[in-house]
């Protein structure tokens, strides 16, 4: 488990010391590895099209990018290997990306990522960025004002995310299981009363943590997050299920889980500004909870708008990039 973390840290650190990415791709990745990334980059298959199709052109956009994981842990699930960081690029925005206009001054992009280990290096991995987070920085506003606070989202309070050295398996069990039964809870909603999923019992209500994407914001106490995030949610998809889960592992406090997509559900209200579609559409995910005593006290989640809107027939960074013209004229 150590030797993968160290691969990983290893990766994280590579591509800010090299002009050859390629190169530098070989010694962590197997020739034809795949590469989910975040909409609109989506999957890369193989070290030429994860260089071509993403670190290269990210690298020249950011090139003083420094990645600074805030919870970085690794796991089994049914003999699989895997390691999961989430945490923040920080960089000077110096050329535009994904036609994101380029600030010229220093940015910060959410990221989350998960990574299967095999002989020693990576078979498969999913990389979730907050794009809407960097375009909002960018001046390009792609969704309605957030229910939620948007903030630049802090790690762990008891800054014990990043964990370099192996727990205790019983700690990491009572972890997992906490998280499986509140995700069993959720499927208890009986698409009409929130409470059917009966959350304190496995929260702190009123002092939980709950970060989330631009777009959605972040809630501080189950009533603020119920209010601004989860009922919301459930009118505008009150069929979903958890049904895509990829990994699932906890270490130590920390629990992850990984589903590209983890949600399927049918757009049957308006949700962001979007009016219902009444289509089946799917979420792609990642989320890290930490466990504080008996209950849940913080969540770190990535939820693909972007993908997620693309489902819907819209483009949301072309919408952003239109108005922003417009302002200007």
């Amino acid at each position: 488990m150590n030797r993968d973390k160290q691969l990983i840290w290893d990766y994280g650190q590579a591509l800010r010391e090299t002009s050859d990415i390629k190169g530098a791709l070989k010694g962590f990745f197997l020739e034809d590895a795949p590469l989910h990334i975040a909409h609109p980059i989506n999957t890369l298959k193989g070290i030429d099209e994860i260089a071509s199709g993403f670190w290269e052109s990210f690298l020249t956009s950011f090139k003083d990018a420094q990645k600074r994981p805030y919870i970085f842990m690794a796991g089994e699930q049914e003999g699989e290997q895997w390691v999961s960081a989430t945490g923040d690029f920080v960089a000077t925005f110096s050329e535009d990306w994904l036609g994101i206009p380029a600030t010229r001054t220093s940015v910060h992009m959410r990221y989350g990522e998960f990574y299967r280990i095999e002989n020693g290096k990576i078979s498969e991995g999913y990389l979730m960025l907050d794009i809407p987070e960097l375009a909002k920085q960018a001046g390009l506003n792609l969704f309605p004002p957030s229910k939620g606070q948007e903030l630049w989202i802090p790690g762990p309070l008891a800054g014990d995310g990043v964990m370099l050295t192996e727990q205790e398996e019983e700690v990491s069990q009572k972890s997992f299981d906490l998280v499986q039964g509140m995700l069993t809870g959720l499927d208890d909603y009986d698409e009409a009363n929130q409470e059917s999923m009966g959350m304190p019992r496995f929260w702190h209500t009123d002092t939980m943590r709950w970060y989330a994407s631009a777009g959605i914001g972040s809630n501080f106490g189950l009533r603020e997050f119920e209010a601004n995030h989860q009922i919301p949610w459930l009118h505008a998809f009150p069929d979903r299920k958890g049904d895509g889960i990829r990994v699932a592992f906890a270490e130590g406090l920390f629990t992850s889980y990984a589903g590209w997509p983890i949600t399927h559900a049918t757009h049957k209200g308006k949700y962001l500004g979007a009016p219902a579609t009444n289509k089946p559409v799917s979420m792609r995910g990642l989320d890290w909870w930490k466990r504080d005593g008996e209950k849940l006290y913080e969540n770190w989640v990535f939820v693909d708008l972007l993908d997620l809107f693309a489902q819907f027939g819209r483009d949301v960074l072309a919408e952003g990039m239109q108005r922003a013209a417009r302002e200007v004229d």
